[in-house]
């Protein structure tokens, strides 16, 4: 699960860089978009909402097989969020976070073959978040080289210790990655240094 507390902090980019890289190294490989926002399927260059996905799968309109988008990397497909309107997000995350609803995408994926499933989650530790770390086995977190960003580690730390707590003893955070860094810019070179020795 790549999770951040901040938007704009290059989940999405971290999200498909990584599974491109697994695909290539000869895992199948399936990239799950949580984000009503859709940022994933823009930055693969699809219209915005053009497409079928997770929020058709949560209505009953279409199976996951049927909204599954196949990439030229053999190993490499999607699983975008689907057609969902600005004016239903509240809606379509209550669905994604009713219970076992990422559960039986999960398992949907194993059933087809996928070894490792990334989750592009939206920005926050809000329900949907929260449900995807229930379900993960390792989480990711992008974060800025900016002195604000540096909140957001005790954020998702905490997030994360209350979850294997109380819900999945199994979650490991396999870290931070750095993103915008400059290493000419001072306050950049603090927060990394400041990452880098703290955590």
């Amino acid at each position: 699960s790549v999770n951040s507390q901040k938007g704009g902090v290059g989940k999405t980019t971290v999200a498909l860089n990584l599974g491109l890289a697994l695909a290539r190294a000869g895992k199948r490989t399936v990239l799950m978009e949580f984000d009503a926002q859709g940022s994933l399927g823009l930055s693969l260059g699809l219209a915005d909402r053009a497409r079928a996905g997770i929020a058709e799968v949560l209505t009953g309109a279409d199976s996951v097989e049927g909204v599954l988008q196949r990439t030229r990397e053999q190993n490499l497909a999607i699983l975008s969020v689907g057609r969902v309107d600005p004016t239903t997000v509240a809606g379509f995350e209550d669905a994604l976070t009713r219970s076992g609803a990422i559960t039986g995408l999960l398992e949907t994926a194993r059933a087809l073959g996928y070894e490792i499933v990334l989750i592009d989650c939206p920005a926050g530790l809000g329900k949907v978040t929260t449900r995807a770390l229930e379900n993960a086995t390792h989480v990711l977190s992008p974060l800025q080289a900016e002195p604000l960003a540096l909140r957001s580690v005790g954020q998702i730390l905490a997030l994360v210790d209350r979850i294997k707590a109380t819900k999945n003893p199994e979650l490991e955070l396999l870290g931070f990655v750095l993103s915008m860094f400059d290493r000419k810019v001072a306050a950049s070179l603090d927060v990394a240094e400041t990452l880098w020795t703290k955590f």
